[in-house]
């Protein structure tokens, strides 16, 4: 009996979810949003955040809540003279709620419907334009055709996926195209180009420190090194998968984590560890309902209790197992289900039945062209009508099965395998030997071929263990290089950022000081305070003399020693530091002899006495700020100009104009 190599499909999709831009948490503050929502833009987003969070363990929930957000997007297809982006909003919400439903469907298996969602929703999104979620569908299509075993149609959508990852530049997109196309490469056999394309993929991944898709791409390579049968390095890579999926408190992917760590160890004949850990597999997929995880799980335990020969327990365990394969339509876990019901006939010697499960195993693997498949269910039936002594049917499967294990594990292609993981890790620059001369040269010497293989075993295990230093060295030293680099950058920009901010210092200093300056500039031209007491605040004190010269401006009688208080006060208060308004004021003396606008001497003034004239201007530049302040000089200059020669208010206005 063999177990099933190669897990369940639903892992390889590991950031489909992610791309939807949606949190990864359900909680309390989630139905708050949802009620309090102003849009059903944002109720939609918060479905398919909860939806993102339920779907693997609880996909019927997810069902009802996804056609929750279809009701919605339609309600709002339906309103009339909608906006353009809004309804490309709820387009393209719809097309990933319709993504979230075929996967949903994938995982209770409903095959059918998921397939009739991805061709409806494809040419929606090739309209859109919206290439990212169009290269997740592509993928998702191709894991469809995977599951039911049509490679060359998954592959064909595969390439497809990645060709429009790599148009938008889209690392994990790229890495998520690369996983699925590993896969099936994987399932054809072509080991060489199945671990070309999770090395090319882990290297993205690690780059984006993607764990979750690391972790994948560690257990896909790990089960190259398991059907290469190289059990520890598979175990290396297998755990390494198990730690970053425990960090990630991935559940589904533990649990499928633990199940490829137990195949492992009943390879190692250690049935107890391998019990141990399908157990713990089986106690996740129980809880959250992981169907296609639970057949899985179920055909394992019963292989560890077939080789422990407990031959009822194996029965039970893989009749449950082929019941969920049934129910989900698994043909490749139905394969090695029936297979091993072959086998387990086989033991208690019931041929006829024996033959009959080992020909429905034979018939699905051709149907779905699996080379593992066909090799082991032709190597089961060789050995049963050996057994029955039908010679000429046994040799007709022998031939087969011959061929099959030709085609996996053939001498050069092992060796394209090593080659490619040295040249990829490291740069190794020393030529693997050639294994095909190193089998023949054996086969001469038996002594000699046992020290060869000794030998091959030292070196293999220090080179992987050098192997395994070199890729973290160097992961370390790249994540090293790349924090200084940051580091180098974010130093020089502070440093620009200091510099500019000195500069603006600078500058500011320079015209403040300027424009404060201009103030003080200014100020020197506005009426004096001692000019401006001196005439408009009045002493009590009028002699005969001026008023006989008619210099008396009606002031109050107060007594000769009492002083005024102010009779004026100035208000000054600029919008900036320099302003366009302005108060001006002048002393000027004006002589009697002055004429009149008729010609006539002015007798108002005794000839040969002075007159004394006060002149106050207060006044509104156009503009303020700097500009306003250069008006306002010029109207203070002009004012000083023209009361020169001319006394009368309207004169000096007219002749500042």
């Amino acid at each position: 009996m063999k177990s099933f190599p190669l897990t369940r499909l639903f892992v390889i999709i590991f950031f489909f979810l992610e791309t939807l831009n949606l949190k990864s948490q359900i909680n309390d503050s989630l139905i708050v949003i949802y009620k309090n929502a102003s849009h059903d833009t944002i109720r939609v987003r918060v479905l398919l955040n909860i939806v993102s969070k339920i779907c693997d363990s609880n996909p019927d929930s997810a069902i009802k809540t996804l056609t929750a957000c279809q009701s919605i997007c339609n309600k709002n297809f339906k309103i009339k003279n909608i906006n353009p982006s809004t309804l490309y909003n709820f387009k393209l919400l719809s097309a990933n709620t319709q993504l979230s439903l075929a996967y949903a469907y994938m995982l209770i298996g409903k095959m059918n419907e998921a397939a009739q969602i991805y061709r409806s929703v494809i040419p929606i999104l090739k309209q859109l334009k919206n290439f990212d979620v169009l290269s997740n569908a592509y993928v998702f299509y191709a894991s469809y055709y995977l599951n039911i075993g049509k490679l060359d149609t998954a592959n064909y959508y595969a390439q497809i996926s990645l060709k429009e990852a790599q148009k938008i530049k889209h690392g994990k997109l790229i890495a998520q195209a690369e996983n699925i196309l590993g896969l099936i490469s994987d399932y054809k056999g072509d080991y060489v180009s199945a671990l070309k394309y999770y090395l090319d993929g882990l290297k993205i991944a690690s780059t984006t420190n993607d764990n979750k898709g690391i972790a994948n791409f560690y257990r896909n390579i790990g089960g190259i090194y398991e059907t290469q049968n190289k059990l520890d390095e598979a175990m290396k890579y297998y755990q390494n998968a198990l730690k970053l999926r425990l960090k990630n408190n991935d559940e589904i992917n533990v649990a499928e984590s633990y199940n490829t760590i137990a195949i492992i160890y009943r390879k190692m004949n250690n049935l107890n560890e391998a019990l141990i850990f399908n157990s713990k597999a089986l106690e996740i997929q129980k809880m959250v309902h992981d169907m296609p995880g639970l057949a899985l799980t179920y055909n394992n335990i019963s292989v560890v209790y077939h080789d422990m020969k407990i031959y009822d327990k194996a029965a039970n365990f893989l009749e449950k197992g082929i019941e969920v394969q049934i129910k989900i339509n698994d043909l490749n876990g139905l394969s090695y289900s029936y297979n091993n019901l072959a086998v387990l006939n086989q033991e208690n010697k019931k041929y006829d039945k024996a033959i009959f499960y080992a020909n429905k195993s034979l018939s699905i693997a051709e149907k779905i062209a699996f080379p593992s498949l066909i090799d082991q269910s032709a190597k089961t039936l060789y050995n049963l009508y050996k057994k029955i002594n039908n010679y000429q049917k046994a040799l007709e499967y022998f031939t087969l099965h011959i061929k099959m294990r030709d085609s996996i594990n053939n001498v050069d292609a092992q060796k394209l395998v090593i080659e490619q993981q040295a040249n990829f890790e490291y740069s190794q620059k020393k030529a693997i030997e050639d294994v095909k001369h190193k089998l023949e040269l054996s086969k001469q010497d038996d002594l000699a071929k046992a020290e060869k293989n000794k030998q091959r075993i030292v070196i293999l295990s220090v080179t992987t263990l050098l192997i395994v230093v070199l890729i973290f060295s160097v992961f370390i030293y790249n994540r090293f290089k790349f924090t200084q680099k940051q580091k180098s950058v974010i130093e020089l920009k502070e440093k620009e950022t200091r510099d500019q901010k000195h500069i603006i210092e600078e500058k500011h200093k320079e015209i403040t000081d300027s424009i404060n300056y201009a103030e003080r500039i200014q100020r020197s031209f506005l009426a004096t305070k001692e000019m401006l007491d001196s005439n408009l605040n009045f002493s009590a004190s009028s002699s005969a003399v001026e008023k006989s010269i008619g210099l008396d401006y009606a002031r109050p009688d107060i007594s000769q020693k009492e002083t005024r208080p102010d009779n004026y006060f100035v208000f000054f208060k600029p919008k900036d530091v320099v302003s366009g308004d302005f108060y001006w004021a002048a002393n000027l003396v004006s002589s009697s002899e002055v004429e009149n606008d008729k010609g006539t001497i002015n007798a108002s003034t005794p000839l040969g006495v002075t007159k004394k004239l006060f002149c106050l201007a207060t006044a509104d530049s156009t503009g303020h700020g700097v500009p306003g302040a250069i008006m306002s000089l010029l109207n203070i200059t002009s004012l000083e100009k023209a009361i020169e020669t001319h006394t009368q208010p309207h004169e000096i206005l007219n002749a500042t104009r």
